[in-house]
């Protein structure tokens, strides 16, 4: 049996009709979405003569309160704030809404238990209601949920039937306005994944590039930072550039195994709206500023995690859809990849500069080198034939103090250019070139072997073997008065022997290296024992002096073996 109708019920066909149209009306208006929710609600409670309309969305596999009006209008702030402090509601737990959507049809109760969890009926004082379905194509958009918490009417077929029309037009109102929704947040999205496409084909300049999708991120979220921390290959990652970033944030390493730690996975974007109550944000650069939102994101690029996107609000309690975390991911990667990009040019641009160097470095040695060396042979000579003349021995001298500087400045630079150079030079060339020189100076024949081919030495053991070689030659044409002279190099052992014979008038009785040789012999022994070698000077049988030697093929560096 009806109760009698709520005050503010419309019962006349007319007075009907008229609110139908008016909420048709309502519908047409170009209102915004809440104001319309608020107007739909009101004038449904009106319509089924109920106190109260509640309107829930389906998001996610659970329902959200999105309005609740009383049919008078009247404002309850402490009613809504109830319902939205019981957050989401899981559709289990409602039997009354889970059989409306399950069945699609209307569920009317006089006494609210089994139909609503008891802690809302003592919240809100339901005693009576009607719960509709929001249906469309069958697909189940949400309910409406009209109660009577201050009068004892029950609802009716009246109700029923006025209420399913509007549920209705509900039903494709919010469909449409889905659809609308969708559609902005879709140009929304490409806007933006443009906007960071721009930023990151703009430049190749690495901090550029972070620096303006940092901008570009910030802008689009209305984040106050926004900064990007790369990765290290020590397990660190360092911020490069950001926009707005505080200044505790840039220049510092963080443990990078920590941030990414933060992150689930499956790798997916991770946030906050209240950072200093959540737990999973205690590592020290959460707390160097003071935060409330907070949007963590990997930025990865062929299954490699390159850097971390990380957006903060210092005052502003931000919280993010599942499109808008699909958008920040679909950015991240954009970002990755314009940072591998510029990583690549950077490195590009690193080996062309590496290659210019190692090309002066190889005409140096290969050319001047040899034209020095072969002026101070020619030195040499002068020097023997000059005997008996002071003053001009004494220029030649000079000169030739002038030409060992100029040999000497010239492998410095040419270690500096170059510390290693490439190993795809020639050696056994270059040695052609020397003992061709030394034979056309001095006139003395060299019998030369040399393994072929050679293991690859390495620039720096070719180095300091040329110009170990270079040097036992020289004090040949200087000193033995030889004829014939033996050259030999082969491969032995981890490393390479070498030896330098001739048959001139050898070293003179007690002869040792360190007991006041020529400076060439004691460069040459400080040369090899620097890099683990080994070097012997002493007299050729039947006569001449004799070089020997051995150096590891594994060379240190020239900073480690300086």
């Amino acid at each position: 049996m009806r109760g009698r109708p709520h005050d503010g019920a419309i019962r006349e066909p007319d007075q009907r009709v008229a609110a139908l149209l008016e909420i048709a009306g309502v519908i047409s208006a170009e209102l915004g979405f809440t104001d319309l929710m608020k107007l739909l609600a009101q004038k449904t409670a009106q319509i089924c003569g109920a106190d109260r309309c509640s309107i829930y969305l389906v998001r996610d596999g659970a329902l959200h309160p999105v309005m609740s009006q009383y049919a008078s209008g009247r404002p309850n702030p402490t009613m809504w704030r109830a319902l939205k402090a019981f957050g989401p509601v899981a559709i289990e737990d409602f039997p009354g809404f889970a059989r409306a959507l399950r069945d699609d049809v209307p569920v009317v109760f006089t006494d609210p238990g089994g139909v609503v969890p008891a802690r809302w009926v003592e919240t809100f004082r339901i005693r009576s209601g009607l719960i509709l379905p929001l249906v469309r194509h069958e697909r189940r958009i949400g309910v409406i949920h009209l109660n009577n918490c201050e009068s004892e009417r029950a609802f009716g077929a009246d109700d029923v039937e006025l209420g399913g029309a509007i549920a209705v037009q509900l039903a494709l109102l919010i469909d449409n306005a889905r659809l609308v929704q969708e559609t902005r947040a879709r140009l929304r999205e490409t806007e933006t994944l443009l906007a960071v496409g721009q930023a990151v084909n703009s430049t190749l300049d690495l901090t550029d590039v972070v620096r303006r999708i940092s901008r570009a991120t910030a802008h689009v979220f209305g984040a106050d930072s926004c900064g990007i921390y790369l990765t290290r290959g020590d397990g660190t990652v360092e911020s490069v550039a950001g926009h707005g970033v505080p200044e505790g944030w840039l220049g510092g390493r963080e443990g990078f195994r920590e941030i990414i730690a933060i992150l689930d996975d499956a790798g997916r974007p991770v946030w906050s709206d209240d950072v200093p109550n959540d737990d999973r944000f205690t590592h020290p650069i959460f707390r160097r500023v003071p935060l409330r939102s907070v949007l963590v994101t990997p930025m990865a690029a062929k299954d490699e995690i390159v850097g971390v996107l990380l957006c903060a609000w210092e005052r502003q309690s931000r919280a993010f859809s599942a499109s808008e975390l699909r958008v920040v991911e679909a950015l991240a990667a954009q970002a990755a990849i314009g940072i591998v990009n510029a990583r690549l040019y950077a490195t590009s641009e690193e080996l062309a500069v590496n290659r210019e160097r190692v090309r002066v470095a190889r005409d140096l040695h290969d050319r001047l080198s040899q034209t020095v060396f072969s002026l101070g042979l020619k030195l040499d000579w002068c020097l023997h034939h000059a005997a008996g003349h002071p003053g001009l021995e004494a220029s030649l001298a000079e000169v030739r103090g002038q030409a060992q500087s100029i040999m000497s400045q010239m492998r410095q630079v040419i270690y500096e250019l170059s510390p290693e150079i490439s190993p795809a030079l020639d050696f056994a060339a270059r040695l052609r070139e020397l003992i061709e020189d030394f034979e056309d100076l001095s006139g003395v024949r060299v019998d030369s072997v040399v393994d072929q081919p050679l293991p690859p030495l390495g620039g720096r053991l070719e180095g300091l073997l040329f110009a170990t070689l270079q040097e036992a030659l020289a004090n040949i044409a200087k000193h033995a008065q030889a004829t014939r002279v033996s050259l030999a190099l082969a491969t032995e052992g981890t490393g390479v022997a070498f030896a330098v014979l001739d048959n001139g008038i050898g070293p003179p009785p007690g002869f040792a290296v360190e007991q006041g040789a020529g400076h060439g012999l004691r460069q040459m022994t400080e040369r090899i024992r620097a890099i683990g070698g080994r070097i012997e000077f002493g007299p050729n049988t039947p006569s001449g002096f004799a070089v020997r030697g051995w150096a590891p093929i594994s060379v240190p560096s020239r900073s480690s073996s300086s």
